[in-house]
């Protein structure tokens, strides 16, 4: 009888524990089936707002970013073309006026009256172009520089021809061309005068007849015989201006060549033997000071703008020199360059 009832209860705790573990079962299918059923729309919501704040602070960093960069571009583009211009005008500054070693006398054999250009004062300048007829930004300076090429020195050779002659020997006539303005100099005379023709053959000579090239020259004679010590070099005969795009001009012998964008002012003021400063030279004056052939320094001023508005930004053009400030505002960033350079051939 005992042995029975304890069958009965191991079976009946055997049967518990299986309705237990079915149970157990049960409830874990139905955890399961309860977690696939998906999001409330509440929890979509919340999720689809988080996406949307976070792909806002991705995209305004990017366009921060890139606006930045933009930004960064225009300035350093701006700045090179400032550093482009002033460093080719110190250049032409500092040399002009160079001539070799020239004397007191000058012979200029060019044909046309702006021939003059050439035996004129090394530096001469234009204030505040109000012209607004011309290519020439009105309100800018301009600036006028004559010398001679030193990266070449042609040496006159034998036989030694008379001043009246046509035809300069020399060993080698280096880069020279036909139809290039050259200047001829001893430490006596200077002469100025328009390649016609270069013989290549085994006595090399450079020709200097009239009647071919432009302007051509009126003579053949340079008033003086050149021999040993004597040299020939290009002559430069550089203009310095702003056209109405904003592009700094640099022109040799009237062929204009753009050197740098952007650049929205040129001034020059001109520093005199005396001390004394000014706009410009004043050659028309009785008083024999402050004239072209005065001017010991030049200062620059450069100003480039960039190529585009930043909306962010307002600023305007500043005052130069004698050129006033712009009336009105507007967004383009500036940078102003500003050199004293000593013109080292005048004076000597």
């Amino acid at each position: 009888m005992g042995n029975e009832g304890e069958r009965k209860s191991r079976r009946w705790d055997k049967n518990t524990e299986q309705e237990n573990m079915r149970e157990t079962e049960r409830s874990i299918e139905l955890l399961i089936y309860s977690k696939q059923k998906g999001f409330t729309v509440v929890e979509l919501l919340v999720a689809m707002a988080i996406s949307a704040i976070v792909i806002t602070a991705i995209y305004s960093t990017y366009l921060s970013q890139n606006k930045s960069y933009a930004i960064q571009e225009e300035v350093a583009a701006m700045q090179q073309n400032c550093r482009v211009a002033m460093e080719m005008i110190t250049r032409d500054v500092r040399m002009a006026g160079y001539f070799g070693c020239k004397g007191d006398t000058i012979t200029n054999t060019l044909a046309g009256s702006s021939t003059n250009d050439y035996t004129s004062a090394p530096v001469v300048g234009v204030n505040n172009d109000a012209d607004g007829g011309n290519s020439i930004k009105d309100g800018t300076d301009q600036i006028f520089l004559k010398y001679a090429d030193t990266s070449e020195n042609i040496e006159v050779t034998a036989p030694y021809m008379s001043d009246t002659s046509a035809a300069i020997h020399v060993d080698d006539s280096g880069s020279l061309e036909v139809f290039d303005i050259v200047v001829i100099s001893d430490c006596n005379h200077t002469s100025i005068f328009q390649i016609t023709n270069i013989s290549t053959g085994a006595g090399k000579t450079i020709v200097h007849n009239t009647g071919v090239g432009s302007p051509g020259n009126t003579t053949k004679d340079l008033e003086h015989q050149f021999m040993g010590n004597s040299f020939i070099m290009k002559l430069h005969n550089i203009w310095y201006y702003v056209d109405t795009d904003n592009n700094l001009i640099r022109s040799d012998h009237g062929n204009p060549q753009p050197l740098a964008e952007n650049i929205e002012d040129l001034q020059f003021a001109y520093i005199f033997e005396d001390g004394e400063e000014a706009d410009i030279p004043d050659d028309t004056d009785a008083d024999d000071t402050n004239d072209a052939e005065d001017v010991r320094a030049v200062r620059i001023n450069v100003l480039a703008r960039t190529g585009k508005v930043d909306p962010a930004f307002t600023g305007r053009r500043p005052a130069i020199e004698d050129h006033a400030a712009a009336g009105g505002t507007d967004h383009y960033r500036r940078r102003l360059l500003t050199s004293v350079i000593r013109v080292r051939n005048m004076g000597l």
